[in-house]
């Protein structure tokens, strides 16, 4: 994410899907995670601005 962080080796994507019935229908809500392994633990990526 920053011009001058050394690039992650392998980085993978999930897609996490959360279906919901309501009132007003059938929604399911998409989300992509990405997710890599550092010092045998793994860790969420998360993109956000400061």
């Amino acid at each position: 994410m920053f011009a001058d962080s050394e690039p992650l080796e392998e980085v993978y994507e999930i897609v996490v899907t959360k279906s919901y019935v309501g009132k007003y229908g059938h929604f399911d809500f998409v989300q992509f995670v990405y997710v890599t392994e550092e010092e045998r633990e793994w860790r969420i990526l998360w993109d956000y601005k400061e």
